[in-house]
């Protein structure tokens, strides 16, 4: 069962996939931390054609960005993208149907809302 916490999470989730948006960081997203924004702890290294390093470079400086910057942000979002799809399709029937049930929904509105509601209409009716 789906806490409302992680329904939420979900919702908001299915609609940026919907949307083809790219996902935001969440709180409690892995990924909570932007890797930019850090003080930088950890290094990969990797080997790559000089046809393909040369068009990374020529695609970072259209973005006014350094190598660096250019791959950790493309690779930042890419892995966004793939832990959505990890966890909007590791849905259990059940938590789908929640899902779909909570969309699907009316939500009453909160007492504060409807006191509020109440008093507006007080006061437009004795104008």
């Amino acid at each position: 069962m789906l806490s409302p916490e992680n329904l939420a999470r979900v919702y908001i989730q299915w609609m940026y996939t919907r949307l083809s948006l790219p996902l935001p960081l969440l709180p409690s997203h892995p990924l909570e931390k932007s890797a930019l924004m850090t003080t930088s702890q950890s290094r990969i290294n990797m080997r790559i054609a000089p046809d393909a390093l040369e068009q990374i470079r020529d695609a970072a400086r259209l973005q006014s960005q350094d190598v660096t910057a250019f791959v950790l942000g493309a690779a930042m979002a890419n892995a966004r993208q793939v832990l959505l799809e990890d966890r909007v399709l590791k849905l259990s029937p059940a938590e789908v149907l929640q899902l779909e049930q909570a969309l699907d929904a009316d939500a009453a509105p909160p007492t504060r809302l409807r006191e509020a509601m109440r008093r507006h209409g007080a006061a437009v009716h004795s104008a």
